[in-house]
């Protein structure tokens, strides 16, 4: 047997020892140190009773139905850590007890890689009630398809073929090391595995056994002790509930996004509040409550909105700008000087030909006219979807307005540089309501660009509502409003001018509520996912017969539930901002746990892998987020080639094929809503229109079949049905049937 090292022991102490095992350069470190408390207190939280409604279930069987089994992708991509067949749930946790992962490399250093998957190294160290446990966790990845095996397991007593166990020393002491390739969710990377006792240990990228090894004898390479690693928890309020996570971060940029992708990087901070921030977070479920406390310093500002926020007290009556009918808001302080700047990073890059050095005086002028003009104070309100052929997120800005003339003057500097300056930006000026509105249209090649990027979460739904952002302003007498598109712009006119005919004020909204934050609050915010996806699954589930294209549904549509028989289990999450002596102190609670994300994730993996049509247009076959297509020899994604012998090759001309006609079934759905029939020929799907200029499909040219042939197409005579087809590996028509392929 192998001997017990000194690195089991603490076992029964939580994460308390954890810290010792993971670098000091770590970017970020996540902890759970009671697994078991977390996983019972879980049961009776919103996430857990919104999959036990009834109507969600009914809605789980319908999507079966169409081919698509939510519930056993992500049971399948989880890794389930009992040997227990009978045990239930999505997350299956075993005898696991305490777990612990961090991150290195994350920030990109001078000389490392430009590439994440090169530069990255991971360490997950998980404690277990019994060494049964810890032995079957390879297992239990493995058959979530997170891990795959270069060979057997080598023990001493069964070494490697060809060789001795390839081992670790440890504190004096070996453990045999098993070599795996891992492919989880946002990463795929070369890793190993040791299991020590009741401990298991795996390390991915560039954290390698060596190191693990050369901390346990200099303890300075590790991070600090617990209680000096998250002494700032002395701050936060007692520790009441469940205690679900803690956090120490020192991570300056936002993962997966690039200094220019203010709009993915706004969103990504929603998730990851810790991007760009050195503190500690701990987040614990209060009841039906996660309540998360972080104390924190923001880091040298990546994103030109960090750079934009002055940290200063909020003013309250700015809540009056929030419509009642937003379903998210933000108030807080700016620098109006930075507004130009983070208009033209809006605007994207601009072409090779009309790019120039920058001019800091040019810069610093409009700043300096955008200063004089307008206030501080500014409120970001989101407002629910409005359609499902336009799902630009409805983002109004609203700014205080101190000099209307100047504010005027600076509008119109900033439209003349973008008029000389930016040839791919065509400007439109129209009055609306006698109100003068300014609009920003990017090239057809740049908008196509822009929508992929705006919509690429929901690619089946992108493709449907295939317009790209047309960023617009409007000077009202006290307010500045901008917005990605001018309906809402238009709509948010509408709203006032609504409410002075009738003499009232508006209606307060929550934020403006005195007893939700301290009167210091620098950041103030609300966001009601229900009300936000619930709309959107509401447009979708009328939208429904359109997307059948004429085809018979497994199921009627007036049979799907309504989004409130199931959003009711989650109210709107809440969160402020204050100063500290030492940095910011942040306050959140929201209905939704950390779990969210990475279930999100877990799905769209399993999305990605799943053989269903409807897996696969949901999926969009969307590359991973960490850019790697499939690896080839020498490691175009920085990692290593696998091993031949850890997949057989396959036969993929079917899922080829499907893939084409998937993309062309996409295709004719929107020819469809914009037409009302089918096309008579697969060639029309090319023809440019006014809402889609290059066409139907993406890319605008028809696919073929994995063999090289055309598509075989047939409409009926109104346009109401179709047939769609591959001849199939012989090129023989057998009008789908046969070898034929066609879809479901």
């Amino acid at each position: 047997m192998l001997p017990t090292l000194i690195l089991i022991a603490g076992v029964s102490g939580g994460t308390a020892g954890h810290p010792a095992l993971h670098p000091r350069a770590t970017d970020l470190y996540v902890e759970m140190p009671d697994v078991a408390a977390m996983m019972q207190a879980y049961r009776t939280a919103p996430p857990a009773r919104f999959l036990d409604d009834e109507g969600v279930q009914k809605l789980g069987g319908l999507t079966v139905q169409m081919g698509l089994d939510f519930g056993a992708i992500l049971r399948a991509a989880t890794p389930r850590l009992s040997t227990d067949p009978a045990a239930q749930g999505l997350f299956v946790a075993g005898d696991l007890s305490a777990a612990s992962i961090s991150f290195s490399g994350l920030d990109p250093a001078p000389g490392e890689p430009s590439e994440l998957a090169q530069r990255v190294g991971i360490l997950v160290v998980c404690d277990f009630a019994s060494a049964e446990g810890a032995r079957n966790m390879d297992a239990a990845l493995q058959r979530a398809g997170w891990l795959e095996s270069a060979a057997a397991p080598a023990t001493p007593e069964s070494p490697a073929a060809g060789g001795s166990a390839e081992e670790l020393e440890l504190d004096g002491q070996r453990a045999v090391l098993t070599r795996h390739h891992l492919d989880a969710p946002l990463f795929e990377l070369e890793a190993w595995t040791v299991t020590l006792g009741a401990r298991w240990v795996l390390g991915a990228g560039r954290a390698t056994p060596q190191d693990l090894a050369r901390r346990r004898a200099d303890p300075a390479s590790s991070l600090p002790a617990h209680t000096e690693l998250f002494a700032a928890e002395q701050g936060f309020g007692p520790q009441q509930g469940t205690l679900v996570a803690r956090i120490h971060s020192d991570l300056a940029t936002v993962p997966f996004a690039g200094p220019d992708d203010v709009m993915f990087s706004a969103m990504l901070s929603t998730m990851l509040p810790f991007a760009g921030a050195r503190g500690v977070w701990r987040i614990q479920l209060q009841g039906e409550r996660f309540v998360t406390e972080s104390a924190y310093t923001r880091l040298d500002a990546q994103n030109p909105l960090d750079r934009l926020v002055t940290r200063s007290p909020v003013q309250r009556a700015s809540a009056a700008a929030i419509p009642e009918t937003a379903v998210g808001a933000w108030l807080g302080q700016v620098r109006a000087s930075e507004l130009p700047a983070l208009f033209e990073t809006w605007m994207g890059e601009p072409p090779a030909e009309d790019k120039s050095a920058p001019d800091p005086a040019r810069a610093a002028r409009l700043g300096e006219l955008f200063e004089k003009g307008l206030g501080s104070n500014a409120v970001v309100s989101l407002l629910p979807f409005a359609g499902i052929q336009s799902l630009v997120p409805q983002v109004l800005v609203s700014l205080d307005v101190e000099d209307r003339a100047a504010a005027a003057a600076a509008l119109e500097a900033l439209v003349e540089h973008v008029r000389s300056a930016r040839r791919d930006i065509a400007i439109e000026e129209r009055a609306y309501r006698k109100i003068p509105l300014t609009t920003f249209t990017a090239s057809a090649e740049k908008k196509e660009t822009a929508s992929a990027s705006v919509l690429s979460a929901v690619p089946l739904l992108g493709t449907l509502g295939s317009d790209a952002p047309t960023p617009c302003f409007a000077l009202l007498e006290d307010r500045l409003l901008i917005a990605l598109k001018p309906a809402h712009v238009r709509t948010e006119i509408q709203r006032r001018e609504k409410q002075a005919a009738e003499g009232k004020p508006p209606a307060p909204h929550a934020l403006a509520q005195e007893a939700r934050c301290p009167a210091d609050a620098v950041e103030v915010s609300t966001l009601d996912w229900s009300g936000l996806f619930g709309k959107l699954y509401d447009l979708v589930r009328g939208f429904a017969p359109m997307l059948s294209q004429g085809q018979p549904l497994p199921f009627d549509p007036a049979s799907l539930p309504a989004s409130s028989s199931f959003t009711k289990f989650f109210q709107p999450s809440f969160s402020w901002t204050r100063k500290t002596e030492h940095g910011l102190y942040t306050r959140a609670e929201s209905s939704f746990g950390p779990e969210t994300p990475l279930t999100i994730l877990a799905l769209f993996d399993g999305l990605q892998g799943n053989a269903s049509p409807m897996g696969a247009m949901l999926a969009g076959g969307a590359p991973r987020p960490n850019g790697g297509a499939e690896r080839a020899a020498g490691g175009a994604n920085g990692t290593a080639p696998k091993p031949e012998s850890a997949k057989p090759a396959r036969d993929d001309t079917r899922e080829r094929t499907l893939a084409a006609l998937r993309a062309v079934k996409t295709g004719v759905a929107v020819y469809r809503s914009q037409k009302g029939k089918a096309p008579a020929t697969l060639a029309e799907l090319l023809a440019p229109t006014e809402s889609f200029p290059k066409g139907f499909l993406d890319p605008p040219q028809l696919p073929k079949d994995a063999w090289g042939r055309e598509l075989r197409f047939e409409p009926d005579a109104q346009g109401g049905k179709y047939k769609l087809w591959s001849l199939g590996a012989d090129g023989i028509d057998q009008q789908g049937t046969g070898d034929d392929v066609a879809l479901p």
